[in-house]
């Protein structure tokens, strides 16, 4: 791959970035049929995901200066990275699955990543001109002309180069991702009476993860600082359950997904408060210790129902989250200093719908 991306500076100077490199992406699939309706698979491949194009710009993407008098900090800046890797792993499978009657399946499957490389965001601060020189400073300049005092204060605020908190992908240097995945399925024909029209489908998914993350870039002269950390946004347990009922002219279900507490975040920020508080108990006004953000449990209830009364006239009925369910985000660790970043409840949704085919 050879890749150019092309940006100007703050100052209208047209600038070029450059990258390149190749990958061999093998692959292997195998598949057993030990006996009648069952089969041992196996496969193992080589994978790689480029990085976003907005991410590969090779100049400041985005600044923001503070408009408030007397402000000293607060500056941020977007940078991109043309010389960004890709996303790399070697990755292996392998299942075990029983077809142990029609519309039945039991399956146990382990998985395994190993990650080479992935793009991790990073935040780090600096004086402004670190990141602009002088006829960038001249340039972000003239856009604070206007003499407000929004623009004043900016201006006061370039002038006395304070720092900047600059956000940019970096290459990390990767992990390990493994687990196993169980699924059963199973029409119950056997059953007497209606109950023959029934059926449930039941997953689960155990992970562990650990893989390494910049706490601190580094300088010229200082050398970088890793901290260990799952997969984020991965729950490492999750389990899927659903009950239904199947005829020609009618079908119901009734579904529920749980999901453990996960990461989000890592880290939040590097400095050198306590999480949430300072050792006196006031609060932390300078930037926090590298720390987790996250997400608390999860159980969504789903249901859906169906009816034809007529070849032609089909009658829905859909509710979605009808236990109400609510998302927790939250701060510094799950730790008696905890901090609540989001709250979120979107209700029991209900949707009726009728369709008729001509």
């Amino acid at each position: 791959t050879d890749l150019t991306s092309y940006g100007t500076t703050s100052a209208g100077r047209p600038i070029t970035g450059e990258n390149n490199y190749t990958d061999t992406l093998p692959s292997f699939n195998l598949a057993w049929e030990v006996m009648n309706d069952f089969y041992l698979r196996f496969g193992a491949s080589k994978v790689m995901a480029r990085p976003l194009l907005g991410n590969l710009s090779p100049t400041i993407t985005a600044i923001n200066i503070p408009g408030t008098a007397g402000t000293t900090t607060g500056a941020t800046l977007t940078i991109g990275n043309p010389k960004l890797s890709p996303f790399r792993a070697n990755t292996y499978d392998f299942s075990a699955e029983w077809y142990f009657a029609k519309g039945g399946l039991l399956s146990l499957a382990y998985f395994k990543k190993d990650i080479g490389s992935y793009p991790q965001t990073i935040l780090f601060s600096a004086p402004l001109n670190t990141f602009l020189d002088a006829e960038g400073i001249d340039a972000l300049k003239q856009q604070f002309s206007s003499g407000s005092v929004a623009d004043n204060a900016r201006l006061a605020y370039i002038d006395g180069n304070y720092e900047a908190t600059a956000r940019q992908f970096r290459d990390a240097p990767g992990g390990t991702l493994k687990g196993w995945e169980f699924n059963y399925q199973q029409d119950f024909t056997f059953l007497p009476w209606y109950f023959k029209n029934t059926g449930i489908q039941f997953n689960m998914t155990h992970i562990d993860s650990e893989l390494t993350y910049i706490l601190d870039p580094g300088t010229a002269t200082v050398a970088p600082t890793y901290g260990k950390g799952p997969w984020l946004g991965a729950s490492p347990d999750a389990m899927n359950l659903t009950f239904y009922y199947e005829t020609e002219k009618f079908s119901a279900r009734i579904s529920g997904a749980q999901r453990e507490g996960y990461y989000t975040t890592y880290p939040l920020a590097s400095g050198s408060c306590s999480p949430g508080l300072n050792a006196d108990g006031t609060p932390c006004n300078s930037p926090l210790i590298n720390d987790f953000a996250g997400s608390l449990d999860t159980l969504n209830v789903d249901f859906s129902m169906s009816y034809k009364p007529t070849k032609r006239i089909s009658i829905t009925l859909e509710g979605l989250n009808i236990t109400d369910e609510t998302t927790n985000r939250y701060a510094y660790g799950v730790t008696s200093q905890s901090v609540v970043s989001q709250y979120g409840s979107t209700g029991p949704t209900y949707t009726l719908g009728v369709r008729f085919k001509y």
